[in-house]
């Protein structure tokens, strides 16, 4: 099993991001995770940027298929 470990003090903000780009972007195979020495709760801005994130995404995800689908119709974008 491989994995990746992100350490910090508090765990409540640039270890969390990393956790959550680190899965984004590796194999899901691989095990990742973000511990605190002495952990605290997550920074509202991470869950902010999280939620951020999410919405754009599916923005991003509805206009591509919204351009598929006009391209599919012969109509312009």
């Amino acid at each position: 099993m491989k994995g990746v470990l992100f350490l910090c003090v508090a765990n409540s903000a640039r270890s969390q991001m990393a956790e959550g780009i680190a899965r984004r972007l590796l194999p899901a195979e691989v095990r990742v995770w973000s511990v605190g020495s002495h952990p605290t709760s997550v920074r509202p801005e991470v869950a902010r940027l999280a939620a951020f994130r999410e919405v754009r995404d599916e923005l991003r995800n509805r206009i591509e298929r919204l351009a598929v689908q006009s391209d599919r119709r012969g109509e312009p974008r």
